[in-house]
């Protein structure tokens, strides 16, 4: 994020390009993340709040509240551009760990049975 955010120099016209997206693995010229990145920070703390058993609900309001306020702030930023990226990761990766929780808890109740 610190990273993301820097040279913080808001003086910038704000871009909004909501649509784009970033290459999968290289940085951009201003040093915006590539995708592989933005999935594994936004993905990775998704799964690491919900191991910390919060609800999920809480986790996806919380991350891309905190998702749009990033790319809002990098929108400020000269030569750098929001992008819907990291609050799509976010909700699919939320989306995935309430997969991942029905299916545990469809084969405890199957184990449970036995």
């Amino acid at each position: 994020v610190f990273y993301a955010l820097a040279p913080f120099d808001f003086s910038g016209l704000p871009e909004f390009d909501w649509v784009t997206l970033p290459p999968l693995t290289a940085r951009l010229n201003a040093g915006e993340p590539g995708l592989l990145e933005i999935c594994f920070f936004y993905a990775g703390a998704v799964w690491l709040l919900r191991e910390a058993r919060l609800p999920l609900a809480r986790i996806v309001f919380g991350m891309v509240t905190t998702a749009l306020l990033i790319e809002v702030a990098q929108a400020w930023e000269p030569t750098r551009n929001a992008q819907l990226v990291a609050p799509a990761v976010v909700l699919i990766a939320a989306g995935l760990i309430w997969v991942r929780d029905r299916l545990s808890v469809a084969t405890r109740r199957v184990a449970v049975q036995d």
